[in-house]
């Protein structure tokens, strides 16, 4: 799949959307929420596995953002937590947002969806955290 170039104005409405989630949504600091996974009370993003979580949280903040907050905590008794948005407060400096937008575009894309430009939003949001081939792969076949 041929990733669509991302379309100007398409990253505006990120911040709205974002600032009312974290108004109105449960919402956690994404680091310190997916730390607190253990045996019976684990901590994921989407489909993936906590450590897996983990690897794409520290992903985000290595790239420079300032800070993601996980939102719509959804809790599932004798599993643990899952949440398939964060919201990304984004830096200024050109080259940690382009890294950010790379990885929003990379998920976008492998959802079917058309990554989001960079229109000087404050917010990126993040959804649709899914297996890469090779999880699933190791999933189905437990290799």
């Amino acid at each position: 799949m041929v990733p669509s170039r991302p379309k100007p104005g398409a990253g505006r409405s990120a911040d709205t959307f974002c600032r009312k989630l974290l108004a109105e949504k449960e919402n956690s600091e994404a680091l310190t929420w997916l730390k607190q996974s253990r045996a019976g009370d684990i901590r994921t993003l989407g489909e993936q596995n906590p450590s897996d979580s983990l690897k794409m949280v520290e992903e985000i903040y290595n790239s420079g953002a300032i800070k993601a907050n996980i939102i719509d905590i959804e809790r599932v008794a004798g599993y643990g937590e899952t949440s398939n948005v964060v919201c990304v407060e984004m830096p200024a400096a050109p080259e940690q947002r382009r890294k950010l937008f790379q990885i929003e575009s990379r998920m976008a894309t492998s959802a079917g969806f058309d990554p989001v430009a960079d229109d000087g939003q404050t917010y990126l949001f993040l959804s649709n955290f899914k297996l890469s081939f090779g999880q699933m792969l190791r999933a189905l076949f437990h290799f």
